[in-house]
C-alpha cells in the first residue's frame, strides 16, 4: 500500500468478492452485476472509489492448466499478453496471431463507469474506456467520490463499473 503521512483514517475498505475459481496469483474479479452493466458495489451514502493499475511486470506467469477469462493479463516468454476470450491451454502468441491472446502494454487498461439515466430526458453520462494510470507514489490512481445524488449512483444504490483487465484494482472507502 502506498504511504501518505496526511492520510485520513477511514472505515475498512469494502472487499469485493471474487467470481468463481480464480488463481490466487490474479487480482480479484468483482461481483458481476450482469453482462451489460459489469461489476458493482453497493454504495453507503458517501464512498470514495479509487481505481489503480498494476504494471504488466506484476502479472502472473501463464500456465497451461489455468482457465483464463477475457481481460486477464499474463507474462509469457518475457512479454505481457491479455486474454481476448476465455480458454484453457491456449498458448499466448502474437505471431502467428492468436484468437485468445493479444499483446498488452502498460497504460492499456481501462474502466467504464455507468451513470443513472436522467429522470427527465433518460440520457446517460457514462465514462467509457477511461485509461487507468499505473499506480505510483505520487499518482496512486484515479478517484471518484460517490454521493447519493451522484450521477453514478444507480436507483438501486449500486455503483456500476467494468474493468478491462485483471491488473485494475478497486479500493473502496466509505465515510
Amino acid at each position: 500500500m502506498l504511504s501518505n503521512p496526511t492520510m485520513v483514517v477511514n472505515n475498512t475498505p469494502i472487499v469485493l468478492p471474487a467470481i468463481g475459481a480464480v488463481s490466487p496469483a490474479l487480482n480479484p474479479l468483482y461481483t458481476a452485476c450482469d453482462a451489460l452493466n459489469g461489476n458493482y458495489f453497493m454504495t453507503t451514502g458517501r464512498d470514495l472509489a479509487t481505481f489503480y493499475c498494476a504494471p504488466a511486470a506484476s502479472a502472473p506467469t501463464w500456465s497451461g492448466s489455468i482457465t483464463y477469462l477475457s481481460g486477464m493479463v499474463v507474462k509469457y516468454l518475457g512479454q505481457a499478453y491479455i486474454a481476448i476470450q476465455g480458454g484453457v491451454g491456449q498458448t499466448p502468441s502474437s505471431s502467428p496471431a492468436s484468437a485468445y491472446w493479444a499483446l498488452y502494454a502498460d497504460g492499456e487498461s481501462t474502466i467504464t463507469l455507468y451513470s443513472a439515466p436522467d429522470t427527465c430526458t433518460g440520457r446517460k453520462a457514462d465514462i467509457d474506456d477511461y485509461v487507468v494510470p499505473l499506480a505510483t507514489e505520487l499518482y496512486p490512481g484515479v478517484e471518484f467520490l460517490v454521493l447519493p445524488s451522484s450521477v453514478f449512483t444507480q436507483a438501486n444504490q449500486q455503483f456500476q463499473f467494468l474493468a478491462s483487465s485483471n491488473l485494475i484494482s478497486a479500493y473502496i472507502r466509505n465515510f
